[in-house]
């Protein structure tokens, strides 16, 4: 029985299809598959790259963080258990009905304008501690499927989903503004365009988090969920080349499908190492403290006055990665003296694209091709600039009151408000996303509850 097929069945509306077929193959590239058991184990990696590792595959599972949890299934040449996919329980897909109420309540507005927003301050508060809810009110959440984010058995399926998607989505943009008459067609198309946004920068993200913390778990951060000895080194590449190929912004596409293995991870570091060393000297250059926090892309930047020592800047830097056209400008994780700026800039440049929807020009494909070139030339600088927010993000989930203790330290704050900074850190790159489908804390915490349920309805020894 497919029981991803019927688990969706309810939803087939005409629209919903194409999305539910995209989901069920394209987006399903979001599928968290880790392995590290020490042996290397040929699971097919080559033999069927198109594929991807299958739920019911998986007879037993591990926790690995609060936020990752480890399948294993069985090597089919020996019998053992070996890891076959990591599990994100923070990410909602389909199969969680909260998701299709964020989702089609966040898609009607602009940016954070939207019913989802506006419902959620109609709601009652949600529990911070998941601890304050009651067990049997626990056991009574419904359950949810696990999502599936890295696939280290066939690490290569992730390129042909992310292209599937990639021309799908297009596809069905173009088609609802190539309608020769003007109205319906372009409203439904600013629909659609809202809707795919959210799904697609919501698997972005989260396989941004996994990247990061893949990457500190190469570095030898011990603080990584990944850094254990259930994954390999080789494990480790194999999920860093799975995220890589997964991303469905097309330049990344085009890149991807002209790199082997070795050259895809290979490149990958050598182009952030680099960045990262340019960042670090142009910062200083400019009369910046740095503080790089270790084993990671980031630092701690500040600049005073030369006379009363007060502080002009203080942010969160991203050394791994610059704002386009300037290699000397490392885009700024967090800004703690201006926190709003980013926000307001994205919410613009997010409502140019809806309006462009509404642009009406006789000529078949033309609007497409004006979208496309504003989308993948504007737009997509800021979903990259979001993926690296996210990787801060999944550090400091994993790490915290590191930041609070590094403003302590070495900026000469008080506990108290080094403490209310590395909460507006968190508070303020959940704001940035601008996508209702990305869960605040407070919803995370009820999404890994259900998960969980599912897990120990699934695997009884599951701790």
């Amino acid at each position: 029985m497919n029981f991803r097929w019927n688990t969706c069945k309810f939803k087939l509306t005409p629209i919903i299809m194409i999305e539910l077929w995209c989901l069920s193959g394209a987006m399903e590239y979001p599928v968290f598959a880790l392995g590290r058991s020490g042996k290397t184990v040929g699971l097919e990696r080559a033999a069927s790259p198109s594929k991807e590792t299958q739920l019911s595959e998986i007879v037993h599972f591990e926790n690995l963080s609060d936020q990752y949890v480890l399948g294993f299934g069985l090597d089919p040449s020996t019998g053992d258990q070996v890891p076959f996919a990591i599990y994100d329980k923070t990410l909602s897909t389909a199969y969680d009905g909260h998701f299709w109420k964020f989702l089609f309540l966040g898609s009607v507005g602009i940016s954070n304008i939207n019913l989802a927003n506006l419902a959620q301050t109609v709601d009652p508060p949600i529990p911070s501690n998941m601890a304050e809810i009651p067990p049997q009110q626990s056991q009574q959440l419904e359950m949810t499927l696990p999502a599936m984010v890295v696939d280290l058995r066939r690490c290569g399926s992730s390129l042909r989903k992310a292209m599937i998607w990639a021309t799908i989505t297009n596809l069905v943009k173009g088609g609802l503004n190539a309608i020769p008459f003007y109205g319906p067609p372009q409203a439904a198309a600013a629909l659609m365009e809202r809707v795919f946004d959210f799904i697609e920068l919501l698997y972005l993200h989260h396989h941004a988090q996994a990247l990061h913390l893949f990457s500190e778990a190469i570095a030898g951060n011990k603080n990584s969920p990944f850094y254990t000895t259930q994954l390999s080194t080789q494990n480790l590449q194999d999920g860093v080349y799975y995220l890589l190929r997964s991303q469905t912004i097309l330049s990344s596409i085009l890149m991807n499908a002209f790199k082997d293995k070795d050259m895809t991870v290979g490149k990958y570091y050598e182009k952030i190492n680099h960045s990262k060393a340019s960042s670090l000297e142009a910062l200083q250059s400019r009369n910046i403290e740095v503080y790089p926090i270790a084993n990671t892309y980031f630092a701690l930047g500040a600049q005073r006055d030369p006379v009363t020592r007060t502080l002009k800047k203080l942010k969160i830097y991203s050394l791994g990665f610059t704002k386009l056209g300037r290699s000397n400008r490392p885009h700024s994780v967090v800004d703690f003296l201006n926190p709003n700026r980013e926000v307001i800039k994205r919410e613009i440049l997010q409502a140019i694209l809806m309006a462009s929807n509404f642009i009406y020009i006789p000529v078949p494909g033309v609007v497409s091709v004006l979208k496309l070139i504003y989308k993948e030339g504007v737009v997509r600088e800021y979903h990259r600039r979001q993926m690296w927010e996210n990787g801060y993000l999944a550090h400091m989930r994993h790490l915290p009151d590191e930041l609070a203790e590094l403003l302590e330290r070495e900026i000469g704050l008080t506990r108290e408000e080094a403490t209310k900074f590395e909460k507006m850190a968190i508070s303020k790159i959940e704001e940035r996303r601008l996508n209702p489908l990305d869960l605040p804390t407070e919803e995370i915490e009820l999404l890994k509850v259900r998960v969980e349920n599912w897990i120990r309805a699934h695997d009884p020894l599951y701790l």
